[in-house]
């Protein structure tokens, strides 16, 4: 399917989303492994860090205040929720993770926390994230989890999705990505049995 296309979807359904998402099932689907997530980005501190897929702000509400933070996201909706939400805690920006408009080696940590499994071009994403991570930044990516068969299964039927999914990742499939962009992938787990998480270093 075109990637413009996916990404309308995507776009649709999170402006239609973006008030309610926070008690919707996807939301309280990913916030069951907000506090692992913490436990990874709070072994460090004082960090420029950039939440990529932002959606509406509640991951980054989260963070430390003594880290100086930065969302990202394709829907402009999410992002004044984010606002409403945040106030001055963040720097926000509308934008595609495809295009991210900082210079190379400005962040210590990207955070991309269920929103990969929507990109349609995942490479072009990660090149994106690799160019503005410093040298030894990191990326914590977590992102739903499927045994095979099921996700062969539901990656068929996302073609179908007016969600705009594209993609969930096996382990190999998303190490291979990394390695193609270069990561160096540190850590693979399974916070809970339908989620990874991952860390990679530039």
């Amino acid at each position: 399917m075109n990637a413009e296309i996916i990404k309308e979807k995507s776009l649709r359904n999170f402006d239609s989303e973006a008030e309610v998402y926070e008690k919707s099932s996807d939301g309280k689907f990913c916030s069951r492994i907000y506090p692992y997530i913490l436990d990874e980005l709070n072994k460090k501190n004082n960090e420029l860090i950039l939440d990529v897929g932002c959606g509406n702000g509640v991951m980054l509400s989260k963070m430390n205040e003594n880290n100086k933070l930065h969302g990202v996201d394709l829907s402009k909706a999410m992002i004044d929720v984010a606002k409403k939400r945040l106030k001055d805690k963040a720097e926000l920006i509308v934008g595609d993770a495809e295009f991210l408009l900082w210079e190379d080696n400005y962040f210590d940590t990207i955070l991309c926390t269920f929103s990969f499994h929507h990109y349609p071009r995942p490479k072009k994403v990660l090149d994106e994230m690799y160019r503005v991570l410093k040298k030894g930044g990191r990326l914590i990516l977590a992102d739903p989890w499927f045994p095979t068969p099921l996700r062969q299964i539901t990656n068929f039927f996302l073609r179908f999705s007016d969600k705009g999914d594209f993609h969930e990742y096996s382990q190999r499939e998303i190490t291979d990505l990394l390695e193609a962009s270069n990561f160096k992938l540190q850590r693979f787990t399974h916070p809970t049995n339908d989620t990874f998480l991952l860390v990679a270093e530039k």
